[in-house]
Formats: C-alpha cells, structure tokens, sequence
C-alpha cells in the first residue's frame, strides 16, 4: 500500500494559501513631532520658572505706585470781587470783561471779548418770593431745586430763547441761584442749554467770600422728630420755660453773634399756628433736601418795634412743625439776625431715626433728653 496516498493534503488539491500579513504601525514617533514635544514642554517650564521668579520678586520689593490725578483748573485764574461777596476761577482763554456795582446793575461778566461774554456773575435783591419756584432769572424755567452754589442750596433754570426784548432775543442760558445775605446769586451760563464739563467746573470754584464756616460747630440732634442742625461753638444752649403752656411748645435758645440768638419752638399737633401768618414773606430759601421754605418778617412789640425773621418746618405728617426765630435786641442788628437765622438753616436736615413717640393733638411738650441733644 503507499501510504503516501494519506499524506495531509492528499484529500484536497488546493493547499491553504500562507496567512495574510498585515504591515505593523510605527513603534516610535517620528523625530519631527518629537522634537516639537520636547521644545514645547521646555517652553512651558521656562515660563512657570520666570513667573514663579516675578512672584518671588513682587514680594520682595514691591511698591504701589500712585498716579496723581489731574485737577484740571490747577492753572486757571481766580477772580474775586470783595464788593460783591464772591470769587470765582475761571480758564485761561477768558477774562473779566465788565464790572458793575451800582444801583441798577451789579455783576462781573467773563470772556473771551467784551462782545462775546460766556458766563457772568449777577446779583439782585431777593425781593421776590417766587423766584426759584414759579420761574428763575428773566423768566427762565426751573428745572431743578436742589443744586447749590458756594455751597449753599439754590435753584437751577434753563432758558432756550434767551431773553427777548423788541425784535430779537439774546442767546439760551443755563443759570445756576442762591440765595444769601439778603440777594439773590446767579451763576449764568450763555449760549446753549446744557452744560458743558468745563463750566461744571468753573461752577464748582463758585465761593462767597464772606460765608461762615460751619465746620467746627456743633450739632444738635432732635430724635423724636429727626432732624439736626449746626450752631457755633460757643454758643449757649438754653431751655426756655414754656410761657404758653396752654398751647403746648417747649422753646431752646441759641446764642449768635453778638446780641442776635435763634430760638427753636417745637408746636404741638393741632396748634394752628404754621406760616407767616399774616406777616410779609420776606424771602424764600431752599434746605438741604430741596424742600422750600419762606422766611416770614415779623415785628417783636414793645419799648421798640424790633424785626424777627422765623421759618416754620413741619415734621412729616405728624402735624407738629419747628419754628425757628431771630431776632435782636438792638436795631442795628437786623441784617446780623437775618443772616444767623439762614446759616442755621443752611445746616439743617432731616434724619431716619425718628422716635414713634409722637405727642398727640392737645399734648404738653415737656423737656426730655431724648427730645433735644446738643453735642457737648
């Protein structure tokens, strides 16, 4: 027998083909990308060691550096008329181009010539009570009641035609009042109705030559109806008994220059007595909230008819009210009074913590510490 007949492969004449080789990927990268890897990861490293470098040396040594700011009237001119009560700076393109100070005019004009004025300072007797209220300078608009000028709170008006007298009219203004000592200060601006950052500027160098520095003196603190306002340091600060106990107030004494003091009376609710009340509004001026108040002249009786000025202030809708008084004992001292009375004023605000202990309709007001607290 031939066994080679039984040989594997003998039963198939097809032998199986050799297993199909697939080709095998790379074993290592190609030396371009590794290169790239390499240079990025030193580059990493270097800029971790030169931050954690800085670091090291910012909190070595260093320093805060300031950058001064710019005051950008620092080279302009100041004005001051000592006549008129006031100063003000004012750029280097412009100059004083008219001064008056007589009984018909009183005013300093500024400009780049005496025919192109572009803002002035005008004073006028306040003399009227609805000024700042119902129109401001020459019939302007009041658009606002709670700017101030020279530190004092006024009135701001705008008017878009200028002042028209005959065929045509003057150029818009913007005009920025006070009252103070018994005139009416109007900062105007000409030639449009907005106002510019430079004449922001020029509004806020305004200052009263004369005015009264409150910062030293002390405050007087009213929490039951809060409210505060300043007096002069030296000034003495003394209940007074109530005279008219029947109609309920209780009344402090502050002492102002020499012979002038301002009372304050605090009226109970339902005492009808708030207002001028038939006296002459002798003024209107503005508080620090904006809120118009008039000052009422009124006549003290007796060996001689002495001048008062009061204001009346009511508290919220509690139906009491402040009334603040100056007056003098001695005639020549009307101005003085009037002028105390207003600088008090000028400090006086409301505050938040008001008490809930509100005397009703018919109370006595007696004296409390919790009522007044002036400052030691």
């Amino acid at each position: 027998m031939d066994y080679r007949s039984f040989a594997p492969g003998a039963l198939n004449n097809n032998p199986t083909p050799p297993p199909v080789l697939l080709p095998e990927g790379p074993k290592h990268l190609p030396k371009l990308v590794t290169l790239v890897v390499l240079f990025l990861s030193l580059g990493l490293a270097s800029y971790a060691g030169i931050l954690y470098w800085q670091e090291q040396k910012l909190g070595e040594d260093y320093t805060v550096q300031f950058t001064p700011r710019i005051d950008p009237t620092a080279d302009w001119k100041t004005y001051t008329n000592v006549s008129l009560g006031f100063s003000v700076q004012y750029p280097l393109n412009l100059v004083p181009t008219l001064e008056l100070n007589d009984q018909y005019n009183r005013l300093t004009s500024f400009g780049s010539s005496k025919t192109n004025t572009t803002f002035e300072v005008r004073l006028q007797k306040d003399t009227d009570s609805d000024l700042g209220i119902r129109y401001g300078f020459l019939g302007a608009k009041v658009i606002s009641s709670n700017i101030k000028l020279g530190g004092i709170v006024g009135f701001q008006a705008v008017s878009t035609t200028g002042y028209c007298d005959g065929p045509g009219c003057g150029k818009p203004y913007v005009v920025f009042a006070t009252r103070y000592g018994g005139d009416v200060y109007h900062l105007i601006f000409y030639g449009n109705t907005t106002v510019s950052t430079e004449e922001n500027q020029i509004l806020s160098t305004f200052k009263f030559t004369d005015s009264v520095d409150t910062s030293t003196w002390k405050t007087y603190t009213n929490t039951q109806y809060g409210f505060e306002f300043k007096y002069p340091p030296y000034s003495e600060v003394n209940l007074m008994e109530d005279r008219m106990i029947d109609q309920g107030y209780t009344s402090w004494r502050f002492d102002g220059p020499g012979i002038v003091g301002v009372h304050l009376f605090i009226y109970k609710k339902g005492y009808e007595k708030e207002g001028c009340y038939g006296n002459t509004i002798f003024k209107t001026i503005f508080l620090n909230d904006g809120k118009a108040i008039p000052i009422c002249l009124g006549y003290i009786l007796g060996d001689k008819r002495l001048p008062s000025y009061y204001s009346d202030i009511p508290f919220g809708d509690t139906g009491t009210y402040g009334e603040f008084q100056s007056s003098s004992t001695a005639a020549d001292e009307d101005s003085l009074s009037e002028q105390f009375l207003e600088q008090i004023l000028s400090t006086f605000k409301f505050i938040d913590n008001i008490s809930d202990d509100v005397p009703g309709s018919g109370a006595v007001f007696p004296f409390e510490p919790d009522i007044g607290i002036p400052e030691p």
